[in-house]
Protein backbone atom coordinates (compact mmCIF):
# COMPACT_ATOMS: atom_id res chain seq x y z
CA UNK A 1 0.00 0.00 0.00
CA UNK A 2 1.32 3.17 -0.92
CA UNK A 3 1.84 6.01 1.84
CA UNK A 4 -0.06 8.34 0.34
CA UNK A 5 -3.12 5.83 0.92
CA UNK A 6 -2.27 5.25 4.54
CA UNK A 7 -2.08 8.36 5.06
CA UNK A 8 -5.69 8.81 3.92
CA UNK A 9 -6.52 6.30 6.34
CA UNK A 10 -4.80 7.80 9.37
CA UNK A 11 -7.42 10.85 7.90
CA UNK A 12 -10.24 9.25 8.46
CA UNK A 13 -8.65 7.66 11.73
CA UNK A 14 -7.89 10.72 13.30
CA UNK A 15 -11.09 12.48 12.51
CA UNK A 16 -12.35 9.89 14.92
CA UNK A 17 -9.50 11.20 17.43
CA UNK A 18 -10.62 14.24 16.87
CA UNK A 19 -14.24 14.08 17.19
CA UNK A 20 -13.45 11.86 20.42
CA UNK A 21 -11.50 15.19 21.82
CA UNK A 22 -11.93 18.79 21.01
CA UNK A 23 -14.35 18.38 18.68
CA UNK A 24 -16.78 16.71 20.45
CA UNK A 25 -19.32 19.54 20.71
CA UNK A 26 -20.33 18.82 16.74
CA UNK A 27 -21.62 15.44 18.08
CA UNK A 28 -22.77 15.78 21.42
CA UNK A 29 -26.32 15.61 21.08
CA UNK A 30 -26.02 12.83 18.44
CA UNK A 31 -26.07 9.18 17.71
CA UNK A 32 -22.28 9.73 17.12
CA UNK A 33 -21.39 11.43 20.31
CA UNK A 34 -23.27 8.63 22.37
CA UNK A 35 -21.00 6.07 20.33
CA UNK A 36 -18.08 8.33 21.52
CA UNK A 37 -18.78 7.92 24.90
CA UNK A 38 -19.46 4.08 24.74
CA UNK A 39 -15.82 3.99 22.74
CA UNK A 40 -14.29 6.18 25.80
CA UNK A 41 -15.99 3.89 28.45
CA UNK A 42 -14.19 1.08 27.36
CA UNK A 43 -10.92 2.53 25.65
CA UNK A 44 -10.47 5.57 28.01
CA UNK A 45 -8.59 7.49 25.30
CA UNK A 46 -8.92 7.89 21.78
CA UNK A 47 -5.02 9.00 21.69
CA UNK A 48 -3.49 5.95 20.35
CA UNK A 49 -0.82 4.50 18.24
CA UNK A 50 -4.42 3.65 15.71
CA UNK A 51 -6.29 6.96 15.59
CA UNK A 52 -3.32 9.27 16.44
CA UNK A 53 -0.28 7.89 15.20
CA UNK A 54 -0.78 6.42 11.53
CA UNK A 55 -0.98 9.64 10.13
CA UNK A 56 1.58 11.39 12.01
CA UNK A 57 4.22 8.37 11.23
CA UNK A 58 3.03 8.64 7.69
CA UNK A 59 3.21 12.24 7.41
CA UNK A 60 7.27 11.59 8.78
CA UNK A 61 7.96 9.24 6.25
CA UNK A 62 6.44 11.66 3.36
CA UNK A 63 8.59 14.04 5.00
CA UNK A 64 11.07 12.18 4.59
CA UNK A 65 10.65 11.25 1.28
CA UNK A 66 11.01 14.85 0.09
CA UNK A 67 14.22 15.11 2.42
CA UNK A 68 15.96 12.58 1.00
CA UNK A 69 14.85 13.45 -2.60
CA UNK A 70 16.27 17.30 -1.94
CA UNK A 71 12.40 18.39 -2.62
CA UNK A 72 12.02 20.76 0.63
CA UNK A 73 12.39 24.10 -0.69
CA UNK A 74 13.06 25.72 2.91
CA UNK A 75 11.87 29.34 2.21
CA UNK A 76 8.31 28.16 1.10
CA UNK A 77 8.45 25.68 4.03
CA UNK A 78 9.28 28.49 6.43
CA UNK A 79 6.26 30.30 4.95
CA UNK A 80 3.96 27.65 5.33
CA UNK A 81 4.85 27.07 8.96
CA UNK A 82 4.18 30.57 10.00
CA UNK A 83 0.73 30.47 7.91
CA UNK A 84 -0.21 27.32 10.25
CA UNK A 85 1.18 28.45 13.33
CA UNK A 86 -1.46 31.46 12.85
CA UNK A 87 -3.97 29.02 11.29
CA UNK A 88 -3.57 26.56 14.99
CA UNK A 89 -4.05 30.29 16.85
CA UNK A 90 -7.22 30.89 14.69
CA UNK A 91 -8.60 27.06 15.28
CA UNK A 92 -7.93 27.34 19.15
CA UNK A 93 -10.03 30.69 19.56
CA UNK A 94 -12.63 29.43 17.43
CA UNK A 95 -13.07 26.52 19.09
CA UNK A 96 -12.66 27.64 22.51
CA UNK A 97 -15.06 27.43 25.48
CA UNK A 98 -17.50 24.21 23.43
CA UNK A 99 -17.41 21.32 25.24
CA UNK A 100 -14.50 18.61 24.53
CA UNK A 101 -13.29 15.50 25.94
CA UNK A 102 -10.12 14.42 28.05
CA UNK A 103 -7.41 16.77 27.44
CA UNK A 104 -8.58 18.58 24.27
CA UNK A 105 -5.19 18.29 22.43
CA UNK A 106 -5.95 17.39 19.16
CA UNK A 107 -6.56 20.23 16.28
CA UNK A 108 -7.15 19.78 12.98
CA UNK A 109 -4.22 22.07 12.32
CA UNK A 110 -1.61 19.59 13.41
CA UNK A 111 -2.10 17.83 10.01
CA UNK A 112 -0.03 20.67 8.28
CA UNK A 113 1.73 22.38 11.38
CA UNK A 114 3.89 18.99 13.07
CA UNK A 115 4.87 17.85 9.50
CA UNK A 116 6.03 21.85 8.54
CA UNK A 117 8.19 21.55 12.09
CA UNK A 118 9.81 18.42 11.05
CA UNK A 119 10.57 19.67 7.34
CA UNK A 120 11.62 22.76 8.03
CA UNK A 121 14.19 21.74 10.60
CA UNK A 122 15.73 19.12 8.27
CA UNK A 123 17.58 22.19 7.53
CA UNK A 124 19.87 22.56 10.29
CA UNK A 125 22.67 19.91 11.14
CA UNK A 126 24.61 18.85 13.78
CA UNK A 127 28.04 16.77 14.40
CA UNK A 128 26.83 16.62 18.57
CA UNK A 129 25.51 13.46 19.63
CA UNK A 130 21.34 14.06 20.25
CA UNK A 131 20.97 10.95 21.68
CA UNK A 132 20.25 12.61 25.21
CA UNK A 133 17.44 14.33 23.27
CA UNK A 134 15.52 11.56 21.71
CA UNK A 135 15.72 9.86 25.08
CA UNK A 136 14.37 12.96 26.39
CA UNK A 137 11.55 12.97 23.88
CA UNK A 138 10.92 9.46 23.94
CA UNK A 139 10.83 9.24 27.76
CA UNK A 140 8.49 12.21 27.75
CA UNK A 141 5.89 10.81 25.63
CA UNK A 142 5.84 7.24 27.40
CA UNK A 143 6.08 8.99 31.21
CA UNK A 144 3.57 11.84 30.88
CA UNK A 145 0.85 9.95 30.71
CA UNK A 146 1.10 7.39 33.96
CA UNK A 147 2.78 10.56 35.58
CA UNK A 148 -0.66 12.99 35.31
CA UNK A 149 -2.52 10.14 36.07
CA UNK A 150 -0.31 10.11 39.47
CA UNK A 151 -1.49 13.32 40.03
CA UNK A 152 -5.18 13.31 39.84
CA UNK A 153 -5.32 10.37 42.20
CA UNK A 154 -3.01 12.00 44.68
CA UNK A 155 -5.17 15.47 44.32
CA UNK A 156 -8.15 13.64 44.53
CA UNK A 157 -7.00 11.27 47.96
CA UNK A 158 -6.27 14.75 49.27
CA UNK A 159 -9.21 16.43 48.15
CA UNK A 160 -7.45 19.34 45.38
CA UNK A 161 -7.70 20.05 42.20
CA UNK A 162 -4.05 20.54 40.59
CA UNK A 163 -4.02 23.67 37.93
CA UNK A 164 -2.98 22.52 34.35
CA UNK A 165 0.10 25.30 35.12
CA UNK A 166 0.87 22.85 38.26
CA UNK A 167 0.57 19.68 36.47
CA UNK A 168 2.95 20.79 33.53
CA UNK A 169 5.81 22.19 35.70
CA UNK A 170 5.28 18.51 38.04
CA UNK A 171 5.25 16.18 34.78
CA UNK A 172 8.12 18.07 33.12
CA UNK A 173 10.17 18.34 36.32
CA UNK A 174 9.24 14.21 37.38
CA UNK A 175 9.73 13.25 33.86
CA UNK A 176 13.16 14.54 33.35
CA UNK A 177 14.42 13.75 36.78
CA UNK A 178 13.83 10.24 35.81
CA UNK A 179 15.17 10.95 32.28
CA UNK A 180 18.38 12.23 33.44
CA UNK A 181 18.21 9.40 36.40
CA UNK A 182 18.25 6.34 33.59
CA UNK A 183 20.41 7.99 30.92
CA UNK A 184 22.94 8.29 33.74
CA UNK A 185 22.57 4.81 34.68
CA UNK A 186 22.47 3.49 31.38
CA UNK A 187 20.90 -0.36 32.33
CA UNK A 188 20.44 -1.58 28.94
CA UNK A 189 16.97 -3.55 30.16
CA UNK A 190 15.59 -0.56 31.34
CA UNK A 191 16.72 1.77 28.93
CA UNK A 192 14.67 -0.96 26.62
CA UNK A 193 11.45 0.00 28.41
CA UNK A 194 11.33 3.84 29.01
CA UNK A 195 13.64 4.98 25.50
Amino acid sequence: MSIYKIFIIGSLLYLFALICNNYYFLVEKSYIGSLVLKYRELFISERNGIFEGIIFVSLGIIVYNFYYNKKINYKKCCISLIVSYLLFVLEVFLIKGHKYLEDGSLYISFIFLIPLIVAYFTKFKTNKNILILRRFSTGFYFLHYPIIRIIDLIGSHIGYKFSNYIVYILVVSISSIIIFIINYIDNKKVNRIIF
